[in-house]
């Protein structure tokens, strides 16, 4: 026979029950919050991680918005400053000179402006107010210590920050070894989001990509994807992309054209054209395009010329070993023929589907042509004319007359412009200078006007000059496409 199990009082249940929900509430409340601490930032810190793909669309938006507020205040830089983790300490509070501009306290994920004397509390999964109101001090203070602490990155950080409660502090302030780590943070976040947005905007118009390539035949009709495959004697050495014939065929990357000829070249087909990109940056290889089964009349370039990314040189035939019209294209890196489908992968381009032809104008040569009509012009820090240019703002409004876009800032420009060798310069490219020998320390931009010279909109106190390219801090080249 069972014995009845004896039956608990009243407020013995009520004491298991609290047991068991205190039990609950240690292992499963931190796990809840962490996850609402995570989905409450996700939309603020997306892309601070280094295998992110970078901001979304909607931050883009919103740092595009706000970056009206002041030429300084970059999309690029304002998404850094929301993608870094907030620091552990409190910023102190502003000035009410400051105040007036607006405030951005950061500190564990909670975001306050203060816009005239008026409390507004920023939700921060409202990306767009927070980046606006981050422009806001930026805006307020930058131009001050621009001026006094020669733009440094410690003191852009603590501006970006809204670290520092004014412009005076931020420049006597002496950082220290962790202020110096989170420096970095931010200009390698700033610089790598230059980048991405650069390559969104070449790719969204599908031309060129972010590491100066493009698809050399964009009017394919057929990826064959028979790259090494056994031919009776031979081995197929480069992959064919069909399309009608007169299809038009770019340079896939700036070069120098070294071979051209309508005769039968190391066993390819005639007609064939060689492009020399110079020593892959990662490999060191000397990297080489080849161009086959062109007609003469379809070969529109010479050997020893230079050539940019997107120019068109051929057009599409059928000549020589051919079932049909295609562009058989080869890439060679030293001495090795190697498959050309993952190489223009690796450079932000997908041979198996056509895109839009490449935009290439003539617009560096006029750029320079009308750089050349501003010499003599003062320069001022934030001129972009017409009575006054600093650096960048005299190239980028030389080539918008000469019809081509480009961003305000030195550090946006190199972004958003294709690499190219001192071999390739042509008169209109951009050279730029940097502090440190990284795209993060870019701080000036120039014209280069053929033979080694320039033209620049030097330093205050100088004029829109013509003069002899020098060499101390030369970072690199950059072609408007």
């Amino acid at each position: 026979m069972l014995q009845e199990r004896p039956r608990r009082g009243r407020a013995g249940r009520w004491v298991t029950a609290l047991v068991a929900l205190g039990l609950g509430l240690m292992f499963i409340a931190p796990i809840a919050l962490v996850g609402a601490t995570g989905i409450l930032t996700s939309s603020l810190f997306a892309g601070a991680d280094d295998d992110a793909q970078g901001p979304d669309a909607d931050m883009v938006a919103a740092a595009e918005a706000a970056s009206a507020r002041c030429e300084s205040a970059t999309p690029a830089r304002l998404i850094a400053v929301v993608s870094l983790p907030p620091p552990e300490q409190t910023p102190v509070d502003a000035t009410p000179a400051v105040q007036a501009w607006g405030q951005v306290l950061i500190s564990s994920g909670q975001y306050e402006a203060l816009r005239a004397g008026e409390d507004a509390q920023l939700d921060p999964a409202n990306t767009a107010r927070v980046l606006d109101a981050v422009a806001v001090i930026w805006c307020a203070l930058y131009p001050e210590v621009a001026d006094a602490a020669a733009d440094t990155a410690v003191t852009v950080t603590y501006l970006a920050l809204g670290s520092a409660a004014s412009a005076a502090e931020a420049i006597e302030h002496e950082p220290s070894a962790s202020d110096q780590v989170r420096a970095a943070q931010f200009e390698s976040l700033a610089a790598r989001y230059e980048e991405r947005l650069a390559h969104a905007a070449n790719s969204g118009t599908g031309t060129v990509s972010a590491d100066g390539w493009t698809h050399p035949i964009p009017g394919l009709s057929r990826y064959q994807d028979n790259y090494g495959v056994a031919r009776n004697l031979y081995t197929h050495a480069g992959e064919d992309l069909s399309a009608p014939l007169g299809t038009p065929i770019y340079a896939a990357a700036a070069g120098t054209v070294t071979h051209v000829a309508c005769h039968i070249y190391e066993g390819r087909s005639p007609c064939n054209v060689i492009i020399d990109h110079g020593p892959d940056p990662d490999t060191g290889l000397r990297v080489q395009t080849w161009y086959v089964h062109m007609y003469p009349g379809g070969v529109l370039v010479n050997s020893g010329d230079q050539v940019i990314v997107g120019q068109q040189i051929a057009l599409t035939g059928s000549n020589g070993n051919s079932s049909g019209p295609h562009l058989h294209l080869e890439v060679h890196a030293g001495s090795r023929v190697i498959d050309p489908t993952p190489f223009f992968a690796a450079r932000g381009v997908d041979l198996r589907n056509p895109t839009t032809p490449p935009n290439v104008s003539g617009a560096a040569e006029r750029a320079l042509a009308w750089a050349r009509t501003q010499i003599g012009t003062p320069y001022a820090l934030g001129g972009t004319g017409p009575d006054t240019y600093d650096c960048s703002g005299l190239t980028m409004r030389a080539y918008e007359h000469a019809g081509a876009t480009l961003p305000r800032t030195s550090r946006q420009q190199y972004a958003a412009t294709i690499r190219i060798t001192p071999e390739q310069l042509q008169p209109g490219d951009l050279v730029f200078w940097s502090t440190d020998g990284t795209a993060a320390g870019i701080y000036h931009v120039a014209l280069y006007a053929g033979e080694d010279r320039i033209v620049q909109a030097p330093a205050p106190g100088r004029t829109v000059e013509d003069q002899v390219l020098w060499r101390e801090n030369l970072f690199g080249y950059g072609r408007v496409t």
